[in-house]
């Protein structure tokens, strides 16, 4: 009996649970906005019960964060992918959106007026040449 007890010990050593990676995962609060707003990322990832050794954020346009559910502020227009990879004691798992977030420029306003602006009521011609 001993010697069976044994075994099973040695056994589930050799082929016991081994610790399991994590599953990355993400949400972000928009994902359209306007240059110079704040976008709020949510981690999601399932830890699967093992050790946070850390979290890394690429926000598709050089910057990067090490925070859980960072907050980030996008100064230039485009369409970038995020990228978070958590290292736990477990293993390593990385979520790779491409194209996620869509910055939009701010629009340029130009307006010129034209006539007599002094006097009301105004007569004048008020021209949009804006660009969005």
């Amino acid at each position: 009996m001993k010697q069976f007890r044994l075994i099973v010990v040695l056994l589930s050593l050799a082929f016991g649970s081994k610790a399991q990676s994590p599953i990355a995962n993400f949400s972000a609060n928009q994902l359209v906005i306007c240059v110079g707003e704040s976008i709020n990322f949510t981690n999601l990832t399932n830890y699967n019960s093992q050790s946070i050794i850390s979290t890394n954020w690429n926000f598709g346009e050089g910057s990067t964060s090490n925070q859980e559910s960072p907050t980030h502020t996008y100064t230039t227009a485009g369409v970038f992918g995020v990228i978070l990879t958590v290292i736990t004691s477990g293993g390593t798992d990385t979520e790779d959106k491409t194209a996620y977030i869509t910055v939009n420029p701010l629009p340029s306003t130009n307006f010129t007026i034209s006539g007599d602006n002094c006097n009301l009521p105004y007569t004048g011609v008020i021209s949009n040449s804006s660009a969005a």
